[in-house]
């Protein structure tokens, strides 16, 4: 089996709101080309979280350090069901400041447990990746939520950045025993990524600056603010 890798890199996110990401994607597509292996797709997650919410707390006080934990699988935008064994990732992703480290161990889960994900053991015990890649919080992970999106990927041609656009992002479930969360919530948000090795918008960019804006954009606290309700949402 393929062995984890850690991956460090400075990650921007900006936020836009979904009416304005027709013509954003419109920009990046006139100015930066497709990522020539993976144009375009669905996203889905299940993340990971303490009983009580820890890793959601780190995001809402804005703590230095960050983490994320999820077992993250690939499908094409109409988003089928998968069917047999489907290759996914548990992923271990930290933040500290603007630089992030992220570590990948490839997993193959039956569609059968990604499906029942708060009931399935087999999900339950993937957490355990998690301490062997070296993340050994004082808490036990257990799965919180699923949340997928479609996700456009280009890269920059003068910076060589990684640009993602992340829309329709929806919270599909939650698991009831942690989160009071209605059946499915979809933001009203879309997030533009630059991943590489600048902190600022790569010039090429610069004429987005009218649609979108900095921010420390966490989909996982953001849907998870939506099931909690206003008391909860973030800036």
């Amino acid at each position: 089996m393929q062995e984890a890798k850690a991956r460090s890199e400075i990650e921007q996110k900006y936020a836009l709101r979904n009416a304005e990401a027709v013509p954003v994607k419109s920009y990046i597509a006139g100015c930066c080309k497709p990522d020539g292996q993976y144009a375009a797709g669905r996203i889905t997650s299940i993340y990971y979280d303490s009983p009580d919410g820890r890793l959601y707390q780190e995001k809402a006080n804005s703590d230095y350090i960050k983490t994320k934990v999820r077992l993250r699988w690939y499908s094409s935008i109409r988003g089928s069901a998968p069917a047999g064994m489907v290759p996914c990732f548990l992923e271990v992703k930290r933040k500290i400041g603007s630089t992030r480290q992220k570590l990948r161990h490839p997993v193959e889960v039956c569609a059968s447990d990604l499906s029942a994900p708060y009931q399935s053991a087999r999900i339950a015990e993937l957490a355990q990746l998690a301490y062997d890649q070296g993340y050994c919080p004082p808490f036990k992970l257990v799965p919180v939520v699923v949340i997928s999106y479609i996700r456009h990927r280009y890269i920059d041609p003068v910076t060589r950045s990684r640009i993602s656009l992340d829309t329709t992002i929806t919270c599909q479930s939650a698991n009831a025993k942690y989160v009071p969360a209605p059946s499915a919530v979809t933001l009203n948000e879309a997030v533009m990524e630059v991943k590489g090795v600048s902190s600022e918008l790569p010039p090429t960019l610069l004429g987005l600056r009218r649609y979108v804006r900095k921010n420390a954009f966490s989909k996982y606290s953001r849907c998870l603010a939506a099931c909690y309700g206003p008391m909860h949402d973030q800036d």
